[in-house]
């Protein structure tokens, strides 16, 4: 895993641990298949901590897309907390 900082702060390759399912899910999700050349999605896939920012930028705008353009969490918003997890979104 690549050892980057995001902000110069956070190590952020913990995030990528034993998480490969997410990411394959992710690259080959309907969200990557928009945005994402085949191609690069390959790449991605084939070395994703050489991609950490990559991924976290397309997991953002999977989640928004999700949280925000679907109407499927509209009523969770007012709750303290969201019931689903990561692995529901992905």
């Amino acid at each position: 895993m690549a050892k980057r900082k995001i902000g110069g702060s956070t190590w952020i390759d913990y995030l990528f641990t034993n998480r490969a399912d997410i990411v394959t899910r992710l690259l080959s999700g309907p969200t990557s298949r928009l945005l994402v050349p085949r191609k690069l999605a390959d790449r991605v896939a084939a070395d994703p901590g050489s991609h950490v920012h990559f991924i976290l930028q397309l997991l953002c705008l999977h989640l928004f897309n999700k949280l925000i353009i679907d109407d499927k969490y509209d009523a969770d918003f007012e709750q303290p907390s969201m019931p689903a997890t990561l692995d529901e979104f992905v």
